[in-house]
């Protein structure tokens, strides 16, 4: 099952991920598979915020020359998230 990710930042601009979340010889999902494999499917769904080991990691590759965009498309997360994981 491939699940289609969306996350709107002002009308004019959204962030889009797609994932393959189940394999996809299984049957088909259910809302509640979706919710245990780490999906919120209401509409005030929020990212996740990075783990303190995440943010240590996201420090250290961005010291190293990582990008931030780099970083982004790493841990699944915004700009936004990677710069306050960023800040010390």
């Amino acid at each position: 099952l491939t699940v289609l990710r969306w996350h709107a930042h002002h009308p004019f601009s959204i962030d889009l991920q797609i994932e393959t979340v189940l394999d996809s010889s299984k049957p088909t999902a259910d809302p509640d598979t979706l919710r245990r494999a780490g999906f919120d499917l209401t509409v005030k769904a929020k990212r996740p915020a990075l783990g303190m080991e995440q943010k240590a990691e996201a420090r250290r590759l961005f010291d190293g020359g990582s990008t931030r965009r780099e970083l982004m498309e790493m841990h699944g997360v915004s700009e936004s998230t990677i710069s306050r994981a960023l800040r010390r």
